[in-house]
């Protein structure tokens, strides 16, 4: 039985009417590192709830397989260097040429969706420092078998998903290695295809599938997901349709541990998320600054934050103050022969 199953209208706006005005216009946010990031403003989505943590192997075998197949690279010396299986290239494997190409948007709408700007807007939104990746020099890295990670959770549930999301994008970020992110409510094959033309790993936040999509069909786009971060807190039911397919589960409690007495602290969350995705060539100065950005991360006064899918309604929860800024590491000078 179909139960309120959305297809959305599309239609695609002549190149020359994506700069002519936006429906809900997006404006622009300071971001912790400085960059811009874009925010449209919008009420707030539909209210539910979500509970404890670890990689989980009841993934099913299809899913499983494919993202033991899918090499996501990491940063490592050896994957600069561009020594053989590594898993990373200087180059995309697809067509990804600038930040200001089909998938993005700007606040005037993207010609992939062939919408404007709105409060679920399903284009890309790269925040400063991820679009230094079209510079020389920068040292950014694409992967030589883009892989597909979601970001999952109930929608409302107070769980921390929107950390979650932003913990993944914030370690490829500080990785350098290329991670396209987006919002999309209703998952379809076309629309994941689709955004793994960029050649870059793809992150979606998402929410509930089951109003959205036939339990068959959604069955024939779970071989696409390499990853499903599922966002768990205690107290709160877990999505059951999403858990199934979890291959890691983050908790809140983690989450806002004070210390490791207290559970395994947000510093060691992005430690096990890094292993998890793969990511390498991380210091303890990079986990950080990851930490302290996840907390600095603005909250709009109103709308939402389309690069970091803050709404204005969240908060930051658990009593856990914010980390202090670590210095940054000074680079090693020449040996000396004493």
């Amino acid at each position: 039985m179909l139960a309120r199953l959305r297809i959305p209208s599309v239609r695609l706006l002549p190149a020359a009417r994506l700069t002519i005005g936006v429906w809900l216009p997006c404006l622009t946010a300071t971001f912790a590192s400085s960059a811009p990031t874009q925010h449209c403003p919008s009420g707030p989505l539909n209210a539910k709830s979500t509970v404890r943590h670890s990689s989980c192997s009841s993934a099913p075998n299809a899913m499983a397989a494919n993202a033991a197949a899918t090499d996501m690279g990491s940063p490592s010396k050896k994957a600069r260097n561009m020594e053989p299986g590594t898993g990373l290239r200087p180059t995309s494997v697809g067509s990804d040429e600038s930040a200001h190409g089909p998938f993005d948007c700007h606040g005037n709408g993207s010609v992939v969706t062939g919408r404007r700007c709105h409060s679920e807007c399903e284009a890309r939104h790269l925040d400063e420092a991820e679009s230094k990746r079209f510079e020389d020099g920068t040292g950014f890295m694409y992967p030589e078998k883009p892989r597909i990670i979601i970001a999952a959770s109930r929608d409302m549930s107070r769980t921390a998903s929107t950390w979650a999301y932003n913990a993944i994008r914030l370690l490829y970020r500080q990785a350098k290695v290329a991670c396209d992110s987006y919002w999309i409510r209703t998952l379809t094959k076309e629309k994941l295809e689709k955004r793994l033309e960029t050649g870059a790993n793809v992150l979606i936040k998402t929410h509930e599938w089951t109003d959205m999509t036939r339990p068959e069909k959604f069955e024939k786009i779970t071989p696409l997901f390499s990853n499903v971060v599922v966002s768990v807190r205690n107290g709160f039911d877990p999505d059951p349709d999403w858990i199934k397919y979890a291959t890691y589960q983050i908790h809140f409690e983690d989450i806002v541990a004070k210390t490791p007495a207290d559970g395994l602290t947000a510093v060691g969350v992005l430690k096990e998320l890094a292993e998890h995705l793969g990511i390498e060539g991380l210091t303890e100065y990079d986990y950080k600054i990851v930490d302290y950005d996840l907390n600095t991360l603005p909250i709009p006064a109103y709308g939402v934050d389309q690069t970091t899918k803050h709404w204005f309604f969240h908060a930051r929860r658990g009593g856990r103050a914010t980390p202090e800024k670590p210095e940054e590491p000074q680079a090693a000078g020449p040996d000396v022969e004493v």
